[in-house]
């Protein structure tokens, strides 16, 4: 990149490895070549500085090869839906909320009503929820598997507001869509996005606005529940409080 010079330099001058022809000067020097003298002065700083900025490329990039890729730390999850009361806005005899948590892949709920169908998860205290999952199988409900889903949050039945919705094609297996929300609200666009934390909510509701094949009634084999883990089901027992900690020992 940069003209070496000839070990035939005389007089101070030292010749270019660059063709005069190449460079459109036409300076007087040996065999066509150019003369520079100066030249090389101011370019010696620029070269070293050159060369350690590669070096320091070189070096960078090798360690961002070797380096691992960040891990994405999911949230420690445990199924709550024992936790809440369940209810249907309609069921066949049979196909209920013992067929929709029994665990059991080969039973399901079924509605018998008009669209949409709504399974109602009312918690006894304010739950922070991580997501949902619904076991689907189209190969074997076909028109009653759910096309769309629309997940639902709030106090009671009065306040709901739509957290997630998400259209789905032909399922088979476990479905999951995630119950979180942006850290701070907001009515003002912002350039970047908020970010996402886990649903605090007394009440889920899960709507069922379509179906597979235009179908009316849904089939619905398992629904769970995930939250943060470090959530208690019950009262704090005597001795686990901070101060009851101080006199777990006897001297």
């Amino acid at each position: 990149m940069y003209p070496q010079p000839n070990a035939g330099s005389k007089n101070g001058y030292t010749d270019c490895s660059i063709p005069a022809e190449q460079t459109g000067q036409t300076l007087p020097g040996k065999g066509g070549r150019c003369r520079w003298r100066r030249a090389l002065v101011y370019l010696k700083p620029e070269r070293a500085w050159y060369e350690q900025q590669e070096a320091s490329t070189r070096l960078m990039e090798g360690a961002a090869a070797e380096a691992p890729a960040p891990v994405v730390q999911e949230h420690d999850k445990r199924e709550v839906g024992g936790e809440a009361v369940w209810s249907l806005s309609t069921a066949k005899p049979g196909n209920g909320v013992e067929q929709l948590r029994d665990d059991n892949n080969d039973t399901y709920w079924q509605s018998d009503g008009q669209q949409p169908h709504l399974i109602n998860i009312q918690f006894h205290k304010k739950m922070t929820l991580v997501e949902v999952a619904f076991y689907l199988d189209y190969k074997l409900d076909e028109s009653y598997t759910p096309k769309k889903i629309s997940i639902r949050a709030g106090t009671t039945f009065h306040d709901l507001a739509e957290i997630h919705s998400a259209e789905l094609t032909e399922p088979s297996g476990w479905v999951t869509l995630p119950l979180m929300v942006p850290q701070e609200p907001s009515r003002v666009a912002r350039a970047e996005p908020e970010p996402l934390v886990p649903l605090r909510a007394w009440f889920v509701q899960v709507c069922v606005v379509s179906m597979h094949q235009n179908g009316r009634d849904t089939h619905i084999r398992q629904v769970k529940v995930f939250g943060e883990r470090g959530q208690q089901g019950g009262r704090v027992q005597p001795g686990e409080t901070e101060a009851f900690s101080m006199f777990h020992q006897i001297r």
